[in-house]
């Protein structure tokens, strides 16, 4: 339920109170099936959906989706960018149409896997990298660690690095919420792997349930997401969220004149939190003032909110 206060949640900027485009409904069959499935070292598989004109030497736009969601999340806004420039979102390993991984689902090796994919498909550089909530910190560890690569970045209403340790230092209680959501989380998909054929009606709400956005596609994942690797995958990811809020935390970090821009939403997820009302106040601040930071990473960043959203 507060997973939220991640950034699991859906901003489509581009379309305002408008509904689907012919577009856009078109576009979203690319979602129901593998694309572009990059092999990595070892054999696994990770599955890009790209679009749009390649023009030499122009920048590819590479979009990630925020914590629990997929490149499906994405279906509003890729068509829009697709009529002017090459933008490829990917999968997660454990989502939509990438394979599960062995490794621990920490952030430094979600980015090596993107690096890897990005390479194995051929997508050169530069990158407009672009991060939705919880995708912000694969999004700021790449430009980290692969800086030459990135032309820009947009980050989408984004978490906060270190965000476990300030909503703590304000609210004891929202952080015990905070941290209960992804436990439970990361408990119900390693129960769920245990015994997919059977989950409890708790667990498989959790497991199994998609997203409005996805319910399309629930027989296309019927099979595919009750394999036990991709449920313990996914397990990981919830496992390891705070200490990646902590390993993207860099107080060294600067992006000097790079193109940078923040979206920020106007009701930001902490509205949702039942904290007291100094706490929430405090919260709000923290979010706000969290985005207006990350701006300054860049000489040319700024923090816009987004009316309505």
């Amino acid at each position: 339920r507060y997973l939220g206060f991640y950034g699991a949640i859906a901003l489509f900027v581009a379309l305002g109170q408008s509904g689907p485009s012919q577009a856009q409904s078109s576009f979203a069959a690319a979602y129901t099936e593998p694309q572009t499935l990059a092999t990595l070292a070892g054999g696994r598989k990770i599955n890009l959906v790209c679009a749009g004109p390649q023009e030499n030497g122009a920048p590819t736009v590479i979009l990630t989706a925020g914590a629990a969601f997929w490149s499906a999340s994405w279906n509003a806004v890729q068509p829009l960018v697709a009529r002017t420039m090459r933008v490829c979102t990917w999968d997660r390993p454990g989502f939509g149409f990438s394979d599960p991984s062995p490794a621990t689902q920490t952030v430094a090796n979600l980015v090596e896997d993107l690096a890897a994919a990005l390479k194995a498909a051929n997508i050169p550089a530069p990158y407009v990298l672009v991060g939705q909530s919880a995708g912000s910190f694969e999004t700021l560890q790449f430009a980290d660690t692969h800086r030459s690569d990135v032309a820009g970045m947009v980050l989408v209403d984004p978490s906060l690095p270190d965000m476990n340790q300030r909503v703590g230092a304000i609210s004891p209680p929202a952080l015990a919420m905070l941290r209960g959501d992804l436990m439970g989380r990361a408990g119900a998909n390693q129960r769920c792997a245990a015994n997919p054929a059977q989950p409890t009606p708790a667990d498989a709400v959790i497991c199994f349930r998609l997203p409005e956005h996805e319910r399309p596609l629930a027989g296309t994942f019927a099979v595919r997401d009750h394999d036990a690797a991709r449920l313990q995958t996914r397990a990981s990811y919830y496992e390891q969220f705070e200490a990646n809020t902590r390993m993207v935390a860099n107080p060294a970090r600067n992006y000097g004149n790079m193109p940078l821009e923040i979206l920020t939403s106007e009701k930001t997820p902490v509205a949702d939190l039942p904290v007291e009302q100094a706490a929430h106040d405090a919260l709000e601040a923290l979010w706000n003032k969290g985005h207006d930071e990350m701006a300054t990473l860049s000489r040319r960043g700024s923090n816009r909110v987004v009316p309505g959203a």
